[in-house]
């Protein structure tokens, strides 16, 4: 199982995991430690501090039990005790200013990766929730098991890269639509596991916001996961011309769906969004008039 887990959080940047209510470790991220109970315990409470004394550790209360991560202060904390070991140094003038400065700097800095954690938390809840049902109720039958872990893949997938998303869009910046196809090849990697054909054709050199990408993989995931119980194939294509800007997402399954956020952030972002169903499909079209260098 522990291979499995891996390479659902391969590359994550964030330092975490997920416990039961009893605040056993299930799953965790490559690069994160693993806790004792009472430090999870204790971190249910308030953040606490690991053994090192520079690691601290939150947790945040799910469905099923807690999700936690583990923040590296090393640095804030070397500052402090700098302060505190060089106070003779710090009486000239300049070297208080200096030090507050590289201080305020690093505080800002923690504030803005706690914003950006606690926003990629609440966004990524109900893939999170889903994905800690899943590990807590493994079947103990090997091909059930082997299903349920591809769609925990499945899920992680939309995990690791949505989350990428976020951290780009703080830095609001345009990102070439090759990001947007990297990430939906990713999720038909663990699809194809389930044995859904999938195709994508995503025009390539399009200067998007990522926020506009927010929306289509979010769209594009809302869709997989209504249909996940039962789903042939899947085809994706993203097109851009001076008619406009169109994503058009099509689903071998007629009881898929779209969540109904979908809609009204569609028209806030100035999209159209619509949805079809025909012959045993499902059919989603999100466009704007908006295209060429209008974006």
């Amino acid at each position: 199982m522990s291979d499995n887990i891996d390479v659902i959080f391969k590359n994550s940047s964030v330092r975490a995991g997920l416990t039961d209510k009893d605040h056993n470790v299930i799953i965790r991220s490559a690069y994160a430690p693993e806790p004792t109970k009472k430090q999870l315990s204790d971190a249910a409470l308030g953040p606490v501090y690991l053994s090192d004394n520079k690691t601290l550790l939150q947790s945040v209360e799910t469905d099923a039990g807690h999700f936690y991560r583990c923040e590296d202060n090393g640095e804030l904390i070397r500052l402090n005790e700098q302060l505190s070991d060089t106070g003779d140094y710090l009486l000239e003038e300049s070297a208080v200013l200096n030090e507050a400065a590289r201080l305020e700097e690093t505080k800002k800095r923690t504030a803005e990766q706690n914003r950006l954690f606690d926003g990629i938390s609440e966004s990524l809840r109900p893939q999170l929730n889903k994905l800690e049902e899943i590990l807590n109720n493994l079947p103990d039958d090997e091909p059930g098991f082997r299903r349920q872990m591809k769609y925990a893949g499945v899920l992680g997938a939309f995990v690791k890269r949505y989350s990428n998303l976020l951290l780009l869009s703080s830095s609001d910046v345009k990102t070439d639509s090759f990001e947007l196809y990297l990430c939906i090849n990713e999720s038909f990697t663990y699809l194809r596991l389930l044995d859904v054909s999938c195709y994508a054709d995503i025009q390539q050199g399009i200067e998007l916001p990522v926020s506009y990408e927010l929306l289509m993989y979010g769209l594009f995931e809302s869709v997989i996961e209504s249909a996940l119980t039962f789903l042939p194939a899947v085809l994706v294509t993203l097109r851009n011309d001076e008619n406009g800007l169109v994503l058009y997402i099509e689903a071998a399954n007629e009881d898929a769906a779209v969540d109904e956020s979908f809609f009204e952030a569609a028209k806030s972002a100035g999209f159209e969004l619509t949805t079809e169903k025909d012959d045993g499909c499902f059919f989603v079209t999100l466009k704007t008039d908006r295209g060429g260098d209008k974006l």
